[in-house]
């Protein structure tokens, strides 16, 4: 690999793929005395429990709102 002229680096796609360094993930480059290490930035975790009650609840079933989004 080489450094480009504006500091850039591209990891190979495999890498890529085997380490989650996939396109908007955004990464962390920690310094070391060895050297640098890249490592995708933890993402936070959603559980079921926080995301409960977000949707409102309504009175219509299931099938009358497919067949309201299908013109029926």
């Amino acid at each position: 690999m080489k450094i480009g002229a504006q500091g850039q680096i591209i990891i190979p796609r495999k890498l890529q793929v085997k380490y989650g360094l996939l396109p908007n993930v955004e990464i962390d480059i920690v310094p070391s005395m060895e050297g640098l290490s890249i490592k995708p930035r933890a993402r936070k975790a959603y559980s079921v429990n926080r995301a409960y009650g977000i949707l409102k609840k309504t009175k219509a079933s299931t099938d009358s709102y497919i067949d309201d989004i299908r013109g029926k």
